[in-house]
Parts: C-alpha cells; structure tokens; sequence
C-alpha cells in the first residue's frame, strides 16, 4: 500500500501546480501536458491498486464482485 499512498501523494502535488497554473492563467500549451500525465499517474494507481485486491482481498468464492470488478476496470480503461 506505500507504492500507491506515494503515488497518490504525487498525484496531489501534480494537480495543485496544475491549480497554480489555471489561477495564474497559464498557457493551455503548458497546463494540458500536466493534465495528461495525472490522467495516466491515475490510471497507473488504479492498476496496481487492482493487481493487489485482485490479489489480495477478493475471496475466490466471491466471483460476482470479481466479475465486477473486471467489467468496471475494462470500461473504464
């Protein structure tokens, strides 16, 4: 959980400089770049985070939520 907390806490500091940049009116050229790379952090958290329910926290006899769970991820990617 480390690996993903640290992520996350990545995340915020990307998409507060993303906030400094719309507040100060920065260029679309320099803020869409930003945007992007938080969309794919996002996207990376979201893919480890699943490796490890699926793992780890998804009981075997419970394949509805694991049916669930992949329907969601595969929608989403």
């Amino acid at each position: 959980m480390k690996k993903i907390t640290d992520r996350l806490h990545r995340i915020q500091g990307q998409i507060a400089s993303i906030e400094t940049s719309i507040e100060n009116e920065v260029v679309c050229s320099d803020v869409i770049p930003q945007l992007l790379a938080v969309k794919g952090a996002v996207h990376a958290v979201v893919q480890v985070y699943l490796e490890d329910a699926l793992e780890n926290c998804i009981d075997e006899a419970d394949t509805e939520k694991l049916k669930k769970v992949i329907k969601t991820f595969i929608k989403n990617s």
